[in-house]
């Protein structure tokens, strides 16, 4: 399987905008919502290909077989002053399925006075 990373993209977009948040598929523009891209490919650098940007895509910026990326939708209200974002580490395995690297708990544990 080599699957294009926007396709990944474009449908987080759908996701979050169908849950009332708006994103840059509607608006690139937008400063609160859903305003950066999915993920990136992880390797020698940090940040590197393939990319989930879904303008321009580029047909190079697959997950194949053995490709290394970041999972990291956020939504941001800067006017509210908050913002999440969920990164998880995955590579696509032989069989073309995604696995998570290290899986680590995901509560939400907010601090009480």
């Amino acid at each position: 399987m080599n699957a294009p990373f926007y396709k990944y993209q474009e449908r987080t977009c759908e996701l979050f905008e169908a849950m009332g948040h708006p994103s840059i598929k509607s608006d690139p523009t937008i400063e609160k919502g859903y305003v950066h891209s999915l993920g990136h490919g992880i390797g020698l650098r940090v940040h590197e290909k393939p990319w989930s940007s879904a303008i321009n895509p580029s047909p190079t910026d697959i997950l194949a077989p053995g490709s290394a990326f970041t999972l990291e939708p956020g939504l941001y209200y800067p006017e509210r002053g908050m913002g999440v974002r969920i990164e998880d580490s995955l590579w696509v395995t032989p069989d073309g399925k995604f696995e998570i690297l290290v899986d680590f708990p995901k509560d939400l544990v907010l601090p009480m006075k």
